[in-house]
Parts: C-alpha cells; structure tokens; sequence
C-alpha cells in the first residue's frame, strides 16, 4: 500500500482533479508497475498537450504538470533520503560527495587509499573523476564511480508512519508454544528469543512503549543487465537489511524493505573492499541499539516513541556471508567450517564430539590483531594463521559470527545441491542398504613422521619454551605442527584424535609444554 498525500504546490495555485490525477497515474506506473521512465515521460508529454488545447486555463494547468517522472516523486516527498559518496574503481574506497563538488587540485583526482588485501602495493592512484565536455570549449570533473547510501533513520521514520506497521512489531510471540519442537518462523529460533539488550534484560519485549526491532542482513550481486548465469563478467552488488517483527508474508515485500546501496560494478568487491559499504550501515545500527532513535511522532504514538535493534542473521549464500564477518573465503581453505575449528585437511573424521569449538572471543580476538596490523604481508600472515579478517560487523557489541550466520540453504535446498551430492555423489538409494561411514585411510592426511630439518628446528623452538612460544609456533604450516602433535601425542583435554587448524594444534602444543 502507498500512502500518497497532497503536496503543497497542489495548494498554491488553480489546480484541477485532472492533474491530481495525472499525476497519481504517473507515479502508480512509475513505482508500481516499473514502467520505463521514458514511457512515463511519454505519458506526461500527451497529457501535457491535451490540457494545453483547453479553453480556460489551459496554459496554467499545462506548466503545472511536469514532463518528467521524478519531479514528480519529488514534489511528492516518495524518493528516499541519501547520501552521495564517490566509489574508487580499483579498491572500493568511498569518499563523501555532494553534487556541486569538483577536484581542488591534482591530488584529489586519484584515490589515496592503502589497499590492505594486496602485499607490496603502496597508495591505490586510482582516478576518481573524469573530464566531461560540455560545449565546444568548456570542460568539467565528474565522478567515474558514485555510491548512493540510504539513510536508514529517513527510511524507518516513514515506515513507522504506516498504518498497522507498529501492531506487527509489538505484537510478535516472545516465546514457544508448549508441546511444540517444529518451528516454521525464524522469529521463534532459540537465537533470537534469547537476546539480551545492552542491561542484560532480554531484548524483546522492550519496557513500557519502546518499540524493539530485529533485522537480518543480507549482501547479494546480480547482473544488472539480466544476465542470469553464473559466469558474470559484470556485477553489482546490493546490500539491505530485512525486519523480522513483521510477519513472514510481508517482511520480504520490497516496500517493507531497507536497501542500503547498490554497488556499481563492473566488479564486486574483493576480500575486505566492501568493509567500506557495511561501515556506513553498522554505524546507523550502532546508535540504533545503543541508546537507540527517538522519533518525534509515529503512526500509533503521537507524542514520539524510542525504537532500539539490533541485527541478528545474516542470509546470504556461503561465498557472500564469509566474506562479510571477514572469514577465510573458499569452502576449500583449511578454515573450511565457521561453527567449528576442524580442518580442512579432517573433513574425514565424522564423530562430532572431536570437532574443536570455536570461541567468539578468539574471533574478535583474532580479527582485532588483523586490524591492528598496518604492513599488508603481516596482515596476510596474521590471517593464515587464524583464518579471521577485521569486519566492521564485529563493532556492534552482541554480533556473534558464529551462532549469526545462517546456513545457505538457498543452494543446498531449494536449487538441489543437497540432493546431488547425496544421489551422485554418495551413492545413497533405495537399491543399496545403508550403513555407517568408514573411515577411509586414503582421505587421511599423512604427517611428517621423519623429523625433517624444518620439524627439529619447531622441536627446538619448544625445548627452549620462550615467552611468546604460543605466537612462534604459529609460523609454521600445519603439517609440520601435525607432526609434533602426532609424534608426542598431543592432543586436546577430551579428545582421542589429533585434528584441528593450526591455531587449535599450536595452543594444544603450548598447553602441553605449560
């Protein structure tokens, strides 16, 4: 539903029903039915020339009524608030902009930026402005690349301004039914039930008339010329933000959703590039929670309400979501699962209670050190030792990457993937009886057990059991840290087998040296 009130150029001066009408038509195609602009256009352009060839008044109505669509949406006050950032085209660096703005001299021309992903590079240099010819003669900047950031106050203002948009915020269940184990709404998960606000208190539901929200984020890239395959050769990425107190049939509705930005392409951003997008949405999330937005008046309280939220999920495909908690990229890396520390090189071993937990202190832990970090090659090595890179996710106090990020069941449910590997490549029917799985010898990664010289010059290094031993050991690769492990049989306190990342083999190493 859109709620479209008279603006006050309609007031001012001798304005019939038929350009009230043409107008509201024109901003039904418009924003409704997606209607090219230059159909609109078109549209405006004959109801234009047939109120010029009436006879009283015409030539009024005629200039009242304008020929393009978005003056339209303007005098209507229906475009969003946003803010213009100009977007580096090498390293996704964004820097503010206002339309009127041009180059003071030749520095602000190139980006200035030190990409932190990319060794042995120093400043980017990447042109941000072009010369545009606008006569024979004249010239003038404009920006190659430019962002445009939604405003998130502006975009939830107007939401609660909406009719019966508070009743399905404050009227959420904040428990389970008894006697029911089956959930059909991420809105009754274990998660989100038992969040706590920054008192400790359980979020939702808040006290008196605060209002309590719940967001999920999600960061996709799509074709923006319709090209549906998965081999893009170009991309741009969206970013928005999806409210959970509403109801499953109208949360993913596009007039109830938050979109941050797109992204221009013709390429998405790389490893920790898009930390400079997510920046500017975490920075509204962060006064969101804490001490959250006042807001003068909303549809359901006239005299203002105080709204607090927090984001919880994020729902994106698997490549998307470990690139937004700063996470090893390839399902194929040692660092191959985010719910546990179990090593690419252990996918074999199935008993769950040898998978090594991960530890969200150890994260923000981890990622804080990659931050802290200015020279790119210790950045790198900071990262193959943990597996973690800084994102800006981790400034909002209750963000757990672990227990928030969602499971991408879009590719292993709905398109099938699951049931591939299953019937294809598992083998598993109805013809062959079933069993428990082997362990396959040939899957097992084999360890050094000759003590090579690289293997005794890490024995040594624990013989001499030095202060920052924990740190040191971590320079060297797994295999090498697998064999001491193996050969002096070290493993963690519970466990019969040796498995984990590097991080999980060093500590063990320096616990049993302790």
């Amino acid at each position: 539903m859109i709620t479209i009130s008279e603006p006050h150029f309609f007031r001012r001066g001798p304005v019939d029903k038929s350009i009230r009408a043409a107008s509201v038509l024109a901003l039904l195609l418009d924003h409704v039915h997606l209607i090219s602009s230059r159909a609109t256009r078109m549209l405006l352009s004959g109801i234009r020339d047939i109120l010029h060839l009436q006879p009283s008044s015409g030539h009024i109505l005629h200039e009242t009524l304008p020929r393009d669509p978005r003056t339209l949406s303007s005098r209507f006050d229906l475009e969003p608030v946003t803010l213009h950032f100009i977007c580096c085209p090498d390293c996704h660096t964004i820097y503010p902009y206002e339309p009127d703005d041009t180059p003071h001299d030749g520095n602000d021309l190139k980006c200035c930026d030190k990409p932190s992903a990319i060794p042995n590079r120093g400043i980017c240099g990447g042109s941000l402005w072009r010369e545009q010819a606008i006569t024979g003669v004249d010239k003038r900047y404009v920006p190659i690349k430019k962002y445009l950031h939604q405003e998130f106050k502006s975009w939830l203002g107007r939401l609660l301004s909406r009719r019966g948009v508070e009743d399905f915020i404050d009227n959420c269940p904040h428990q389970k039914s008894p006697g029911v184990d089956e959930l059909d709404d991420v809105w009754l998960s274990d998660v989100i039930l038992n969040l706590k606000d920054s008192g400790g208190k359980k979020f939702y539901p808040g006290p008196g008339g605060e209002g309590r929200l719940i967001f999920s984020l999600s960061v996709d890239s799509f074709d923006p010329f319709g090209n549906k395959t998965a081999s893009q050769s170009v991309s741009s990425t969206g970013i928005w933000l999806v409210l959970l107190n509403l109801p499953w049939y109208l949360r993913h509705l596009p007039e109830y959703m938050y979109l941050a930005g797109v992204i221009p392409g013709p390429k998405k951003p790389s490893v920790d590039e898009i930390n400079s997008y997510i920046q500017l949405v975490v920075l509204e999330l962060l006064q969101l929670w804490d001490p959250g937005v006042f807001f003068s008046r909303t549809y359901k309280y006239t005299f203002g309400r105080l709204i607090r939220g927090m984001l919880v999920p994020l729902v994106c495909d698997m490549l998307a979501a470990r690139q937004l908690i700063g996470y090893a990229g390839s399902p194929r890396s040692h660092y191959f699962c985010i719910l546990c520390d179990l090593d690419f090189d252990d996918i074999n071993v199935m008993d769950r209670s040898e998978w090594p937990q991960k530890n969200l202190e150890d994260v923000r832990r981890f990622s804080r050190l990659w931050l802290d970090v200015n020279d790119p090659s210790q950045r790198k090595s900071v990262f193959e030792a943990f597996g973690w890179r800084w994102s800006p996710l981790f400034q909002l106090p209750y963000f757990d990457p672990i227990k928030f990020t969602v499971i991408d069941s879009m590719h292993a449910l709905h398109l099938g993937l699951l049931q591939t590997h299953c019937r294809r490549l598992f083998g598993i029917d109805l013809d062959h009886p079933g069993g428990e799985a082997l362990k396959d010898e040939s899957l097992m990664v084999t360890p050094r057990r000759n003590f090579k010289p690289l293997n005794r010059k890490c024995l040594k290094l624990i013989e001499a059991n030095g202060r920052n031993l924990l740190y040191q050991l971590l320079e060297y690769d797994r295999p090498a840290l697998h064999t001491i492990c193996t050969h002096f049989d070290i493993r963690a306190h519970g466990h019969s087998l040796v498995v984990g990342t590097r991080w999980v083999l060093a500590k063990n190493i320096f616990a049993w040296v302790s």
